[in-house]
């Protein structure tokens, strides 16, 4: 019989699962300050009507051995990366409104990374904010018939666009609506859903070799339409179909001959297959339509997609992720896109009530078929993190996170290893 408390973290598991209709590949980048996170919420908070409004406060030190390249080096030499010493102030807040009739949650952060100009003085102009905010609204959450809305901003510097070179600077903004019918509350689910995505790409002040080319012409808009059809096999596990289009178009004139649009379709299983094992089994077919303006020796993605996923969930705050995932993204040039192939490995675990670890570790193969050599570039990633939980309002911790690329591509950003090293304490009420 299944643990009450993992039954608890598979429905949620579950439904996350379900909800989500594959509008984009899912890249997750390593970065040593994600570490931040507090998960002892209990009853704290300031009462808002029937809600609970948690504001945070995060403050961390973090050298990165790779913001950019050299421009102090003797003339004639091979510009090497450099690093920094960077400190974030991250003040937001966690508003959460249980509802029978509407169920709203928002998180807001803001993250000031200031350079301290360390190794050369240049630096201090990448200080940036980062910021991010997350709504979503489900109306009749206990209903036959849900319906939600979701917006989601963020400006960061994390990159997950692998066409791009390392620290490139991304404003995206996602809105959705969704609508989840589950006939008669039986094993047949059925969810339409739209998203509109913007996202602009922004050179950074200072340095100049992230002036590229491809940055700015990256700068997008995209519809994307998506259908869910789930079938109940029991309360822990169903049957999943997934389809969805994104129609791309590109901002810049020069990217407008790439308008595409991406069709992805998966078929799988996503659910308890032992008392404390999970599987996430997907396959399916991605494809590219060109538009009307293509080139003539425009290629797009035509090729399977899916992804593999084992976990072990010893408990509520332990559980163990080994996967591999294969997707493509859309990109402005001959080649339309770029695939890629990853690799994963994700644990966390729970000690002595108060010790959290986690750690991670990733192998992608990318590949960029518009390039001329036959190569692709790899990335490996690892991070580690213990956080002590003083109480339900103090946590601090340290992180560890290295990042290897590997290219031929002979472009500033692209071949790099880089290591950050954080320490950090939170706040949260």
């Amino acid at each position: 019989m299944i643990a009450s408390h993992s039954k608890k973290q598979v429905r949620r598991f579950a439904r996350t699962f379900a909800s989500i209709v594959p509008l984009a590949a899912c890249i997750v980048a390593v970065d040593a300050s994600a570490q931040m996170t507090v998960t002892q919420r209990g009853d704290n908070g300031i009462k808002v009507g029937a809600g609970r409004l948690h504001p945070l406060l995060g403050f961390e030190t973090r050298y990165d051995s790779y913001v950019g390249l050299s421009q102090e080096q003797p003339q004639g030499a091979d510009p090497s990366g450099i690093g920094d010493l960077i400190l974030h102030v991250k003040p937001g807040f966690e508003l959460t409104v249980p509802s029978d009739s509407v169920e709203i949650g928002a998180r807001f952060l803001l993250d000031y990374n200031a350079y301290m100009g360390q190794t050369e003085s240049w630096t201090t102009d990448l200080s940036k904010t980062r910021a991010s905010f997350d709504f979503g609204a489900l109306v009749n959450p206990k209903g036959d018939v849900k319906v939600g809305f979701t917006e989601r901003f963020a400006r960061t510097d994390i990159n997950t666009n692998l066409a791009l070179p390392v620290l490139s600077v991304s404003d995206r903004n996602d809105a959705g609506v969704s609508v989840e019918i589950t006939p008669g509350g039986g094993a047949v689910m059925l969810k339409p859903a739209y998203v509109n995505t913007y996202e602009h790409f922004e050179s950074r002040d200072g340095d100049p070799t992230t002036l590229a080319l491809f940055d700015y012409m990256q700068d997008y808009m995209q519809h994307t339409v998506g259908l869910t059809v789930g079938y109940k096999l029991q309360p822990e596990a169903a049957l999943l179909l997934d389809v969805a289009a994104g129609i791309r178009n590109y901002e810049r004139e020069a990217s407008q001959q790439y308008d595409n649009t991406s069709v992805r379709a998966t078929v799988g299983f996503a659910g308890m297959v032992m008392p404390k094992v999970s599987l996430v089994a997907k396959a399916g077919f991605g494809t590219q339509i060109e538009g009307s303006d293509a080139p003539a020796d425009t290629s797009g993605f035509q090729s399977a997609i899916g992804q593999l996923e084992l976990g072990y969930l010893a408990s509520e705050n332990t559980e163990l992720r080994v996967g591999y995932a294969r997707s493509f993204e859309p990109t402005p040039s001959a080649g339309l896109y770029y695939s890629d192939d990853r690799i994963y490995l994700d644990a966390r675990a729970r000690m002595a009530q108060r010790l959290l670890l986690r750690a991670g570790v990733s192998y992608d193969m990318i590949d960029f078929p518009e390039r001329t050599s036959d190569t692709t570039d790899e990335l490996i990633g690892f991070m580690i993190g213990p956080d002590w939980e003083f109480n339900s309002v103090f946590t601090a911790g340290i992180s560890y996170g290295f990042t290897q690329r590997t290219s031929d591509l002979p472009v500033a950003g692209y071949d790099y290893d880089r290591h950050e090293v954080g320490v950090h304490v939170v706040a949260y009420y």
